[in-house]
């Protein structure tokens, strides 16, 4: 655990320096899409998937007043395959889609892009391909970029 906290706290330092912003996830945190963290633009996120039950959700709410288009990216670790899956909503609430983000296999990036009208929101989950692709130590990426607006 201590050598996990050390290559968090090394990570968020180099990011930081250079300009990045970033977040970590904790061991519990957005376990379940009910507590989804929320997710800003722009943002960074580096995780591990702990075991084969673990995933990570967050979401972005569009409080812009402006639809506009995201780019959601996941880099997976070089020897693991990690996917994403998003579920969008609408203003008064009601699930409006729920797809696959396209799958790069081990190591590779996996993306979506994603318009979303005014207070519309979108969950997104990250999880192991399968029940062997997890590792407690072995950091994955996450971000979130705005690449359009009206």
């Amino acid at each position: 655990m201590k050598m996990k906290k050390l290559l968090v706290t090394v990570a968020t330092v180099a990011l930081l320096t250079m300009g990045g912003t970033s977040a970590f996830a904790l061991s519990g945190w957005g376990d379940t899409q009910a507590t989804a963290e929320y997710f800003p633009l722009g943002y960074g996120l580096g995780s591990t998937i702990e075991n084969p039950f673990d995933s990570e959700w967050t979401y972005y709410y569009n409080d812009t007043g402006k639809t506009i288009g995201i780019r959601a990216t996941l880099g997976s670790p070089s020897t693991l395959n990690y996917d994403f899956f998003y579920l969008t909503y609408d203003a008064s609430g009601e699930q409006t889609s729920l797809i696959l983000a396209r799958d790069t296999g081990v190591g590779g990036t996996d993306t979506a892009e994603i318009v979303l009208r005014p207070g519309e929101k979108v969950y997104f989950n990250v999880i192991g391909h399968d029940a062997t692709q997890y590792s407690p130590s072995a950091i994955y990426g996450f971000d979130l970029k705005l690449i359009a607006e009206q």
